[in-house]
């Protein structure tokens, strides 16, 4: 495996084709999908006991109301003291499944503590007028389902794990032994762990001269980071572990460190000084296999942040499509009257991970039906474009069928915008102008962005352009919330469809 990476690594930067690279393959499920299964069932199972616990009439002659508030308030308070005990206790955590009865019984403990509020309701509130026998009865029903659950999604968890279907997946960056000792650690891990390979180059001499520990310099690390940024791209890559070498000081940060810091997965750093057994790892380290691992750079959305932006951005698409439907329709048949050909141009464009997809707009330009294979941009006066196209153009109106792609996952509502593989600034591929460039492919690209709604939209024919460019992206990635989003969308309602540069 490590001569195949290697050899990869000395590859062609020019040729992004990973065909001939035989990785193992990645399971389809991840130890995040898992975790989140795990969740729903907890919660689904405190709803239905909680259910039957509140199905015992209450007290609601005097105010009919108050009962239900009460009803909902303390269930409410149940299931979140039921998540933050369960997460406290380690109930979570992937690696727990190891230890299967210990994992099956903190589902029972968890959920007695949690009902301490319906004991409360029930004693001391005197709300509802339940006796305490009811609390009793949801106790020790909760005590006798939970452990069993549990334990059937731990079997089942191993069960997936055995048959390659659900795991973790790790590549290795590193030279020597240092990386082989590394990798030899990593697999011995018995949760699902697949190592892809130890990707070794000698375009990366990690190891660091005895005195003044000399760094390689940046551009010999070129053609190995762009190789790499090929095996994220194709492969489902959940860490990147640099193994360093002994005599490195453990904090030392290496061109390759800072470039791989901006790829979309986490970064972990494995040093000799961290120990072969982590016993006491501390808040900034992880264990995996059996030895400590130190966190330098972590996606910026991830678990349930990354679901709540995707299923927030997926719903809004969809109410955007069936309101603008009879707009859609209109410009529709604008477009066939004006130029005869298809009502939608598409465009390969690099979207999360740097891959590839096509994107959707409305044809604004004269049909060819022998287009050239070299990308001419558009200018202002562009003869191609007919009309109706332009006044599209001048008001974004041609990007609305990008909800299409919002709906169908390629792309978000908010976030960076999505480039041509073959764009340049100045006669610079964008890549190539931006040294954080592949930080933007943290994240899916979006119809709008915080760099459009600050005015950095339209060409980029300086490298001053693409820079801030990328720096507002960045910026939107590293400090992204729900109401960074309202504001980009209202800014974007109120001044972003016309803009001086859309043409």
């Amino acid at each position: 495996m490590t001569d195949i990476l290697t050899a990869e690594a000395q590859r062609p930067v020019m040729d992004d084709s990973v065909a001939s690279l035989r990785l193992p393959v990645s399971p389809p499920l991840s130890r995040w999908h898992f975790a989140a299964l795990l969740q729903c069932c907890d919660i689904l199972i405190a709803v239905l006991l909680l259910a039957r616990y509140f199905k015992t009439p209450g007290d609601a002659a005097t105010n009919p109301t108050l009962p239900i508030i009460a009803d909902l308030s303390t269930a409410l308070a149940t299931i979140i003291l039921l998540h933050c005990l369960t997460r406290l206790l380690g109930g979570y955590r992937f690696e727990a499944i190891r230890k299967t009865a210990k994992f099956a019984v903190i589902g029972a403990v968890a959920w007695s503590v949690a009902t301490i509020p319906l004991l409360c309701q029930s004693q001391v509130l005197s709300i509802s007028g339940r006796a305490t026998y009811a609390w009793s009865q949801i106790v020790l029903e909760g005590i006798a389902v939970f452990p069993v659950i549990r334990l059937g999604l731990a079997l089942l968890a191993k069960f997936l794990i055995r048959v390659g279907w659900l795991g973790h997946t790790v590549l290795i960056v590193g030279n020597g032994a240092q990386a082989q000792l590394c990798a030899s650690h990593i697999r011995s891990d018995r949760t699902g762990i697949v190592v892809l390979g130890v990707f070794a180059s000698p375009d990366i001499p990690l190891e660091m001269q005895h005195a003044g520990h000399a760094q390689p310099a940046a551009g010999h690390a070129q053609p190995a980071i762009a190789a790499l940024s090929r095996i994220v791209r194709s492969h489902r890559v959940d860490d990147v572990i640099v193994a360093m070498p002994p005599l490195s000081p453990p904090d030392v940060s290496t061109p390759l460190v800072e470039e791989v810091c901006h790829f979309p997965v986490r970064v972990l750093i494995w040093h000799p000084q961290f120990g072969d057994q982590a016993t006491d790892t501390g808040a900034d380290h992880c264990v995996m296999g059996g030895v400590s691992l130190r966190p330098v750079s972590m996606p910026p959305l991830s678990g349930w942040r990354w679901v709540l932006k995707d299923l927030q951005d997926r719903v809004l698409a969809l109410l955007l499509l069936a309101l603008c439907l009879p707009a859609l329709l209109a410009i529709s048949a604008a477009i066939l009257i004006a130029s005869p050909g298809p009502i939608f141009f598409t465009q390969e464009r690099e979207g999360y991970k740097g891959r590839v997809f096509r994107i959707l707009k409305f044809r604004t330009m004269h049909h060819d039906v022998r287009p050239s294979e070299e990308m001419t941009l558009t200018v202002r006066n562009d003869p191609r474009v007919f009309p109706i196209g332009a006044l599209l153009r001048r008001t974004s109106l041609d990007e609305l069928p990008q909800l299409l792609n919002v709906v169908s996952g390629d792309m978000w509502l908010v976030g960076p915008r999505p480039h041509s593989p073959l764009a340049t600034a100045a006669g610079t591929r964008y890549a190539d102008a931006v040294s954080r460039y592949f930080s933007r492919a943290r994240v899916k690209p979006g119809i709008t962005g915080w760099a459009q709604v600050n005015g950095w939209r339209g060409p980029t024919e300086t490298l001053e352009q693409i820079s801030r460019r990328v720096e507002h992206d960045i910026y939107y990635i590293e400090n992204w919330s729900l109401w960074l989003d309202v504001r980009i969308l209202l800014a974007t309602a109120c001044r972003g469809f016309v803009h001086h540069n859309a043409f």
